[in-house]
Parts: structure tokens; sequence; C-alpha cells
């Protein structure tokens, strides 16, 4: 095999703004006239060895160069105006021959057609500007999992329901059953149709409706039972029914908690024990706490008796008077007229619910 020497060649190339490539036939008459004619083959490799612009300045414009027989193709990366200085490294077999160095050439570049659909930009600086976006563009990109919105949305966007002529109504295929609970039995059936709205109709169980103080409600009963008269206002001992159960004789009730006591009527005795006339006034208080003779009154009555006689008197509390839960009753009474002989019994009653 041949000994291999290397040639640095520097060649200068005028841009023409379009081309990318220029193409250098080492069999040209500069070349031979340059002395590389010296060698008896064509040189084996070519490489870049530096490139210089107008300037002096070292450029990377230049992609690639490449050898096929004695012709050298020159790359660029883009197309560009004005001359630049690149020196080629090639390597020749040697054959005894003397060596001469070459000398400077220029070359200018002819513009070449570039393959279909392809497109070319003038500056390395718009190269990078689109690499950059086209960077942008693929993180930006919408991916399956992502919701574009295509644009606000605006007061025409929005549709209205309205209820036309006539009423809306639900059709069922088969009727449908009223159901108080899960345990318990049909009451009725809801039947529907393209003509009518809703029809109920009873079965022969009758349909019950109680109101929410008739439901699970306990009697109470106060009392006080021939009790005597007091010239000044006192607190009476009462006593308390609840349900059927008797409660410990007490001045005060305090209303359960999470219930409500409702009053319902009164019964108001009052007798005379001797010749003397008598007159009492009976009181119901109530107060949150600490009750007595002083405390709000929700009832009044007076009641009079000729002497030896006995007046009593009933009233009915139509719709009831309520008392929350938690709130304390009471009975308070005085006697104006001939206290020491007074008798009086009373008998207030209501319920809880």
């Amino acid at each position: 095999m041949a000994n291999l020497t290397s040639v640095l060649l520097p060649i200068f190339i005028t841009g023409d703004g379009a081309s990318l490539t220029a193409v250098v036939d080492l069999n040209s008459t500069a070349y031979k006239l340059s002395g590389i004619q010296n060698f008896s083959s064509a040189p084996t490799s070519v490489a870049l060895d530096a490139a210089f612009d107008a300037l002096g300045a070292v450029t990377t414009n230049v992609a690639s160069v490449s050898l096929l027989d004695s012709r050298v193709t020159i790359t660029f990366v883009a197309p560009f105006s004005g001359t630049v200085e690149l020196n080629l490294a090639l390597t020749y077999p040697v054959d005894g021959s003397p060596l001469t160095t070459p000398v400077n050439t220029f070359v200018k570049v002819t513009s070449s057609a570039l393959p279909a659909g392809a497109t070319t930009e003038s500056t390395l600086a718009l190269v990078k500007a689109k690499t950059d976006n086209l960077d942008v563009a693929l993180s930006t990109r919408t991916k399956p999992s992502d919701v574009q919105q295509i644009r606000p949305l605006t007061s025409s966007d929005v549709v209205t329901a309205q209820q036309g002529t006539p009423p809306w109504s639900t059709v069922f295929s088969v009727p449908q059953h009223v159901i108080n609970d899960a345990g318990s039995a049909v009451i009725g059936h809801v039947i529907t149709d393209a003509g009518s709205i809703t029809a109920v109709t009873q079965t022969t169980t009758p349909w019950v409706t109680r109101e929410t103080k008739d439901i699970s409600r306990t009697a109470v009963t106060f009392f006080i039972d021939n009790i005597g008269g007091s010239a000044s206002e006192v607190l009476a001992t009462m006593g308390i029914t609840k349900g059927v159960a008797a409660q410990t004789p007490a001045t005060s009730y305090t209303v359960t908690a999470g219930k409500t006591l409702r009053l319902t009527s009164i019964c108001f005795t009052t007798r005379s024990a001797t010749n003397a006339q008598q007159i009492s006034q009976l009181r119901i208080r109530t107060a949150a706490s600490a009750i007595n003779a002083a405390s709000p009154i929700i009832l009044n009555f007076f009641g009079e008796a000729p002497a030896t006689l006995t007046q009593t008197q009933t009233m009915n509390l139509f719709d009831g008077y309520e008392i929350d839960g938690g709130t304390q009753i009471a009975m308070s009474h005085i006697e104006i007229v001939s206290p020491g002989s007074t008798l009086l019994t009373v008998c207030l009653v209501g319920y809880e619910y």
C-alpha cells in the first residue's frame, strides 16, 4: 500500500444567497496549475480544517464536506452572501514525486435546485427560531386527555327552559305506588297518563293524617284540693299526674326537654267555710328558672263565693296555650276577702307532645 500525505488546500467560496451546496473539481485547470497534478492519483479523503467568514471570524455555517473521486462537495447550513474561506485537508497517496503547495482558489457557488417541499433559511438565527417554535408547538399541542375550550361562553349560549301549557307531566308505563316507608303496606296508587297530571285512588285502608301535637302525646294534670286561703300571694303546692303516674307534689313543674306542654282547660272552685263572703285570685305563672310568686303571669282568674256557698268556674282553652320544653310552670293565689275562711280547689289540664 502507498504511503499517504495530507495537503491543506485553502479555497474561497462566494455565496449567491440561495444555494446550500458548492462543488470543487480537483481536476480543473486551476488545481492542475497549483501543483496538485504532481500526485499520480485522486485524493483518498477530505476534511474541513477551518472555516472563516468575510471578516475573518470562525463560521459554523459549514454542515459537511464529502469526496467523490476528484470532486469535493461542500454543504452549508444556510444560504449566504459574500465570501467565506475554507481550509480543506486532502489526503493523497505518495508516489515519490515532488510536492508543490497548492495556491488559493476562488470558487463561486451557483444556485442548485432543492428537493421538492424543502425550504431554506438565510441565517442560523432563523433556523434556531424555527426550531424553538417547533419545540413550543410540540410541548403545547392538544393531547387526548386535554380539554380545550373553543371560545368563552356568552349569554346567548344559556338555554332557559320555560313551562308551557298544559303543565309538565310525567307518564309512567305502569301504575306507581305510594308507600309510607319500607316496612308499611301500600295505601294507594298514583296513576298518570298523557291527559292528566296526577290521580290518587284510595284503597280499602283509609289514609290517616295527624298533626304533630297529636302524635305521642302524654296527658299532664295539675291540681290543688281544698287548700286554705292566704292574705299574701304564695305558690300553691300542686299534685301532678303525668300519663297515669302520680308525680311528687311540688310548687312548680318543669316541662320535659324536647317537648311542648299544651294547656287545654282549667276548673277553679272557691268555697266559704263561714258566714263571711270570700274572694280569691288565681294566677298561672311561668319562668325559665327560679319561678316564684312574682314571675310572669300567663292566665289570671277571680272567684267569689257568698257566705257558706261554693262557686265553680270552668274554662276551655280552645286553641290551647303552649309552653316550651325546659320552662317552669306554677300556680299562685291570694284571698282578697276573708282569707281565713276560704277553701280553694283547682284542676289544670294539658298534655306534652
